[in-house]
Parts: C-alpha cells; structure tokens; sequence
C-alpha cells in the first residue's frame, strides 16, 4: 500500500521514548538558558578532540607520524589556538549561553565552532587561524605562496 506505515508496539515504545528524552533536554536547557540570561555566561558544551585527534595527540612524542596525520595534527592545534582565543575573549560575557564544537549529524554531519545564544538571537561563529597576506579571487582566498583555500565562505 503507497504511503502507509506499520509501526510495532516497540517501535511506537522507541519514538515515544526518543521524544520524552527530546523534551526533557530541551526543557533543562529553556530552564538553563533562562537562568544564564539573568545571571552569567554559561558554556553547555566546551571543545573536546574526537578519536583520531586524540590519537595523534599521544602519538606526537612517541613516534615520527606521516606527512598526512603530522598535517593534520598542525592544522588542528593552529585552528584549536585561535578558537581558544576566541573562547578567551566570550566566557566573561554575561548573559548568553555558549556551544563550542557543535557537531550534529542529521542527513550528513554539521559542525559548528560556537554557537551564542542569547534572549533575543543565535548567533554562529566560524574560527579561521590562518597567517600571512591573502587575495580573495573567485570566490577562494590564496595565500603568497599560492595555496588556496576553497569552499571557506561555504563553511559558513
């Protein structure tokens, strides 16, 4: 039969659950995000390194890592100091609630380097540490030494 669906008991029991799980964390975070307004600066969610990072982490002064995760373990601590930065210049901010390194996985993953939320707006900033003289040209910034960074405005 086109567009009909059979659900089990258990399958009902799951989304039913799944959706008192939902409301439950929004509600604590409405009540979270309604009490930071008043009060402070609240970080629900601070940055943590996921597996292969961490991995590189511990592995840096215990053996020569390839060219490929030597890279990526650079990349990642320049991009981890300038977020830090950034992170440096919000926490005192009063009145606003804070996501560091969101990442969310509907339909393909999403991250986010911070989200602020206040009483009136979600603002999203995306940290770029990047150094030395940069020419924006269709639609790409490049640096000096002609590496171009593609795609850094469709990040955003």
């Amino acid at each position: 039969m086109i567009g009909s669906l059979s659900l089990t008991p258990l399958s009902l029991q799951f989304i039913n659950n799944c959706h008192e799980n939902i409301k439950n964390t929004l509600a604590n975070f409405h009540d979270n995000i309604v009490n930071t307004f008043q009060e402070d600066t609240m970080f629900l969610k601070l940055h943590a390194p996921d597996d292969y990072i961490n991995y590189l982490l511990t592995a840096e002064f215990r053996t020569t890592l390839d060219h490929n995760d030597y890279r990526n373990l650079q990349q990642y601590k320049r991009g981890l100091q300038g977020k830090g930065k950034f992170y440096n210049l919000i926490k005192d901010i009063k009145g606003i609630v804070c996501l560091w390194d969101l990442v969310l996985n509907i339909n393909g993953e999403v991250q986010y380097n911070f989200l602020i939320i206040s009483n009136k707006r979600i603002i999203h900033i995306d940290i770029k540490n990047y150094s030395g003289i940069y020419h924006y040209q269709d639609g790409n910034f490049q640096n000096e030494s002609g590496y171009v960074h593609q795609g850094l405005i469709s990040q955003l």
